[in-house]
Formats: C-alpha cells, structure tokens, sequence
C-alpha cells in the first residue's frame, strides 16, 4: 500500500479527530463539486503511513494520458480543499500540519504548468528544469505568477465550500462518527440519508464546528 499500513491503535484526542474529518471533507466536497460524486471511492480519517486521514477518487479515463490546463487548475483546487477547510473551520491560527503534502503538490503543478508545460500567456512558451536556466527576471515572474494562481484558486475554494457548507458539516460529521466512508456510504450522506451502521463516535457538540473564518470576498457582499 503507497500510503502506508493502517494505524488504528493510535491514539488521538477528539479534538484532532474533528480536525482530520474537516481536512479530508474539504477535499471531498471540492473533489465533487469538478469531478462529481460518482468519482469519490473512499474517505477516512484513520490514520495511515505520515497521514492522519485521506480522501481517494478515481480518476477520468482522460487522465490516464494526459492533463488538460482546466484538469490541472482543477487538481490544484482539491489539494487546496483540506487546507481552506482548516481554515475556515477550525480557524487561520489554527491550521494544521497536515496541509504540508497537500501544498507541496499543489505548490509543484502550479510550477509544472508555468515551467514545463507553457500554460500561461504572461510567462510564456519556456521550459526549464532549473531557476538557473533562466534569468533573475524570468524567475522573478515566474514566483510572482504562481502566488496568484494559488491566492485565486483558494479563493475559488472558500466560495465553493462556502456554497455547499451544510454537505461540507454533513460529511465532517458522518467521517467523525464512522472513521471511514465507503463510496455507496458517500452517496446516502449527500442524499441526506442516513447510515445503517454503529457509530465508531457521536459528536456531541455540534458548536465545536462552526465557521471561524470569513473570507473577504464574502465580508464585501455581506456589507453590500
């Protein structure tokens, strides 16, 4: 198994267990909201290998040759998911180490897109292996392009779980309580159905998941 062996006998606080079910639904529900519900296979928060939880999807038979521009940009916003979760959920002071791997991927296709695959007007058709192949300048740009993607991507993010927040609290919950949802388990918690099966947990309060963080762009409407 890539990931590692399973290890339930770890031992963790509720508290990083909510934390976990945050993390892993913003993936899910960004996974959904490009690539459908029918993509989603597995989602849990039992720890395996360096990872406290994780989401998995199966991907389109396109990508199996290739990415597109739009594929990639899209790629970016589920890596991006867990971490804008975090943030908004358990709050900016308070995001995790868990996001690392996720901001390593995206942080590298954004590079890939602008160094090697020639996927931005303003940068141009150019492809090196290393910041020494180019000029101060060059690299300059390249540095400056890549954070506005990733500030516009996230920013996508936050409208898009903001938009579909009651899914987004429906999975927390359903991942706390069962550890591990199955791709037909999935679907019943987006259909509003519940789950025919013991609970792992309960969580009781239901005020430990609240949105602690307001994006910008939605302060601005709230204000108009």
């Amino acid at each position: 198994v890539m990931m590692g062996l399973e290890r339930k006998t770890m031992t963790l606080s509720e508290k990083e267990r909510l934390n976990t079910a945050i993390h892993e639904a913003g993936h899910a529900i960004v996974t959904v909201h490009f690539m459908g519900l029918e993509s989603l296979f597995k989602v849990t928060i039992v720890p395996r290998g360096p990872a406290l939880g994780y989401t998995e999807y199966l991907p389109e038979e396109s990508d199996l040759h290739g990415f597109t521009k739009s594929k990639l940009l899209n790629r970016i916003k589920i890596c991006l998911g867990g971490h804008i979760a975090e943030k908004m959920y358990i709050g900016k002071d308070q995001i995790t180490t868990g996001c690392s791997n996720d901001l390593k991927v995206a942080t590298n296709l954004v590079y890939d897109m602008l160094r090697h695959y020639g996927m931005d007007e303003e940068t141009g058709l150019i492809y090196s292996e290393k910041k020494e192949d180019l000029s101060d300048e060059m690299n300059a740009k390249i540095e400056k392009k890549a954070q506005e993607i990733l500030k516009t991507l996230s920013e996508e993010v936050e409208q898009i779980l903001i938009k579909r927040e009651s899914q987004l609290k429906d999975l927390t919950t359903g991942l706390f309580n069962y550890d591990t949802l199955s791709k037909e388990e999935l679907v019943k918690i987006f259909e509003g159905k519940k789950l025919e099966r013991a609970k792992v947990r309960e969580l009781k309060d239901k005020k430990a998941f609240s949105r602690k963080y307001q994006p910008q762009q939605d302060k601005q409407q709230n204000r108009n």
